[in-house]
């Protein structure tokens, strides 16, 4: 295109260095050859913004020539409005999380944690629910053995570091648990469950990426009635320890940008 007649405008589309965005190079110059300006754009799918930004710099250009000293081309962007989810627009942060490990306490056991976090993208604070299960532990108890496990769900309030990289986090919340109980080797084998109330307390490590976080935590669990097993017509009994620790690895995903 040409601005006058004396001055040539040239527009010529170009890949950005190592496959990075479409570039639009815009050139002015004097009908000697004279480089007046030069400017490298980002595309985008906003031509209005585009064309206008042309239009401006042009105008600039021809304004304040400065034949003889070509200006240094410097990129230009054009940015490119970015869809909003509901959750982006509310400014809720809702994450989503899965992770394994061991219960350490009174023998060891394999236990699995289920998690959904909540809280506001500009606060340190988040509301966390959470379910965890575990395989059964065995101990004995002469004549025969007990085998034992705990279910929980955990309501918790987590305090965690702003950090986009890293996270730190520290949380404690009630906890309602299922125990059951089984004797194995008796001679009458009963199994028994019941619901427990408790306190869990945790700490946590991780590194993010973008939505991902990857973590690690130790977890403990206090629980407020201690379960007892009794060996039917005889004295002999077991009162099972009335607090655990797990370590748990997981991953936990944001669902919104």
């Amino acid at each position: 295109m040409e601005t006058n007649l004396a001055d040539q405008a040239d527009l010529q589309v170009s890949q950005g260095e190592r496959a990075g965005p479409t570039q639009l190079r815009l050139r002015l110059s004097a009908a000697d050859g004279t480089l007046i300006g030069q400017r490298d754009l980002s595309l985008s799918d906003r031509c209005d913004e585009l064309a206008e930004t042309v239009a401006v710099l042009l105008a600039s250009w021809e304004s304040d020539p400065h034949p003889g000293i070509p200006p240094i081309a410097e990129p230009l962007v054009i940015a490119r409005p970015r869809p909003e989810s509901a959750g982006a627009t509310s400014g809720l942060d809702l994450e989503l999380g899965a992770g394994g490990g061991a219960a350490l306490r009174g023998g060891t056991a394999a236990s699995w944690r289920l998690e959904m976090g909540l809280a506001s993208l500009r606060s340190h604070w988040q509301g966390r629910i959470a379910f965890a299960a575990q395989t059964a532990r065995q101990t004995d108890l002469a004549p025969g053995r007990v085998h034992w496990r705990h279910s929980m769900a955990t309501l918790s309030l987590v305090w965690r570091t702003p950090n986009p990289n890293w996270l730190v986090s520290a949380d404690a919340g009630p906890l309602l648990g299922f125990a059951t109980l089984s004797g194995h080797d008796f001679a009458v084998n009963q199994e028994q469950n019941s619901f427990e109330l408790g306190l869990d307390v945790g700490l946590r490590a991780g590194r993010r990426w973008r939505r991902f976080t990857l973590w690690a935590d130790l977890r403990g669990e206090a629980w407020l009635q201690r379960q007892r097993a009794v060996v039917t017509g005889s004295t002999a009994n077991l009162a099972l320890t009335p607090w655990d620790v797990a370590a748990t690895l997981g991953l936990s995903v944001g669902l919104f940008p």
